[in-house]
């Protein structure tokens, strides 16, 4: 069966579920992050939230349920925290 995911195609469900294992420990790395930035500059969510111009909600969304923001978002907390993308999406430890 063929499949196409991400505008790849894939021709056997063990590469999906790859793809989406790969895109856990991803976004794993990303709440762990996040939270960590957060609290090493004291801030609570809501005060990242407000400096983001987001909801409280949505910064306990990123941090604790594993939703991600969108591309634009990622770079604004990149550069609020003076991070690179890598390094805040767990890519990179530097």
């Amino acid at each position: 069966m063929v499949k196409k995911i991400n505008n790849q195609i894939f021709t056997d469900l063990s590469q999906k579920s790859d793809i989406k294992q790969h895109n856990s420990v991803v976004n794993n790395k990303f709440c762990q992050r996040l939270k960590e930035l957060r609290l090493s500059e004291n801030l609570t969510q809501k005060e990242l939230a407000i400096k983001l111009g987001k909801s409280r909600t949505t910064v306990y969304e990123w941090e604790r349920n594993g939703h991600e923001p969108d591309y634009d978002t990622l770079i604004d907390i990149a550069d609020f925290f003076n991070v690179t993308l890598d390094y805040l999406l767990g890519n990179t430890d530097i």
